[in-house]
């Protein structure tokens, strides 16, 4: 059938999600500010704190949660 995509598909890939998450929170829980603070960045926090700068809203504080990460910088 060719009118279906399956799990596998690029429109269900991680970029779609993370833009769609961030427009979500600019238009709802983020609509009365500017910055907020982001919990926990990581390898895949790059992604999420970028998406929202797409809608004009950037974090104030990024606040990492693994005790290893601060071994290396």
């Amino acid at each position: 059938m060719p009118a279906r995509v399956s799990r596998t598909s690029a429109a269900y890939g991680l970029d779609r999600f993370t833009s769609c998450k961030a427009a979500f929170l600019a238009a709802h829980l983020l609509s009365a500010t500017e910055t907020y603070v982001l919990w926990g960045y990581g390898d895949t926090g790059r992604a999420p704190r970028r998406a929202p700068l797409a809608h004009s809203k950037r974090p104030a504080y990024v606040v990492e949660v693994r005790a290893a990460r601060f071994a290396r910088r």
